[in-house]
């Protein structure tokens, strides 16, 4: 099943011992929240709510926040455009050594997903190496994919 542009917000679910249910809380959309009597009833109650939140404030030609992880992708996904576009730039480079990426991915608060490349010995000189990742990581960029390449060098 495809997201909807709703689901893509940020949803925070917590049991209320006070209301006795649960709450869905939207952080990018203020106000925007939702109880269910199930952690189910309580997420999909809240995609009406964002639908509704999103159409007054349509209405009242208020500005609408972008989703944070609006362009969350998985890890193995990420893995897979990192090594298209590693390939891509290492076909022109004059590296002359395999390159490593790391299977360890950090993804920080921001959404931003770190991945760790290394070469598979010392380039003979490592402004190569390190053109060859800034090409990749321009390449990442231009797809609007919040990837940063984070560059190990052996030693």
């Amino acid at each position: 099943m495809r997201p909807t542009k709703e689901s893509r917000y940020e949803v925070i679910l917590n049991w209320s011992s006070v209301d006795e249910a649960f709450i869905a809380d939207v952080p990018e959309l203020l106000g925007c929240r939702a109880d269910g009597k199930t952690r189910k009833e309580a997420a999909e109650n809240i995609e009406v709510v964002i639908r509704e939140w999103i159409e007054s404030a349509k209405k009242l030609r208020r500005s609408i926040p972008k989703p944070k992880i609006d362009f969350a992708i998985s890890d193995e996904k990420a893995l897979e455009f990192v090594r298209k576009a590693l390939k891509k730039h290492h076909k022109k480079s004059r590296l002359g050594v395999d390159l490593m990426i790391s299977e360890d991915l950090v993804r920080q608060s921001d959404g931003w997903l770190i991945v760790i490349v290394n070469p598979s010995k010392e380039p003979k000189r490592n402004y190569d190496f390190y053109d060859l990742l800034a090409q990749a990581e321009e390449e990442l960029s231009s797809q609007d994919l919040k990837i940063r390449l984070l560059p190990v060098l052996p030693g």
